[in-house]
């Protein structure tokens, strides 16, 4: 059986004092390997659910257990948790005046404190598996979505170390590790 990543119980999110109810009762597993899509109208709450899965969006209520421990939980270290579970949003922005190399490696180095030798190596790698030809500052949008979805999978934006990821574009989850 596959590991369970993430399990949310009875999510609510509410705004303008219980006026507007963002998520009302969502209840989901997602496991390691799984591809998920979220879809609904507009205004449905599908990227307050994607935020709340990594604390974007505090919950008004509810649970969220990330590989077993409870993120909503006071005692939760959030930037420890951050560290196992990236994600890209349906709208993002690479450094425009950075290479693409530079992007990969931006957070390995800064966050993680990888070496830089160590991080442009692994970049590179990842490089050679098949977005080589995107080593340029002139991103498209599909080329910059490619590179993060890349990036995401490999783990360069995220915990190479960490027990999973969600990867949120649009209204899809895909877990990972």
């Amino acid at each position: 059986m596959a590991q369970k990543l993430i399990e949310v119980h009875d999510l609510k999110k509410y705004y303008n004092g219980g006026d507007v109810k963002a998520l009302d009762g969502v209840t989901a597993d997602v496991y390691k390997g799984d591809v998920i899509a979220v879809i609904g109208p507009s205004g449905g709450g599908k990227s307050t659910f994607l935020r709340s899965l990594n604390l974007l969006e505090t919950p008004t209520s509810g649970s969220i257990l990330f590989n077993g421990v409870d993120i909503t939980g006071k005692k939760v270290d959030l930037p420890l948790h951050r560290q196992k579970m990236g994600m890209v949003f349906q709208h993002f922005n690479l450094f425009p005046n950075k290479t693409v190399l530079e992007n990969l490696t931006m957070a390995p180095i800064k966050i993680k404190k990888t070496p830089k030798a160590e991080a442009e190596a692994k970049a590179m790698a990842l490089l050679q598996k098949g977005i080589r030809s995107i080593i340029s500052r002139d991103l498209s949008m599909q080329t910059r979505e490619t590179l993060l979805y890349g990036s995401t999978l490999a783990g360069m934006v995220i915990s190479r170390t960490g027990t999973g990821f969600v990867h949120s574009t649009g209204y899809g989850i895909t877990a990972g590790f």
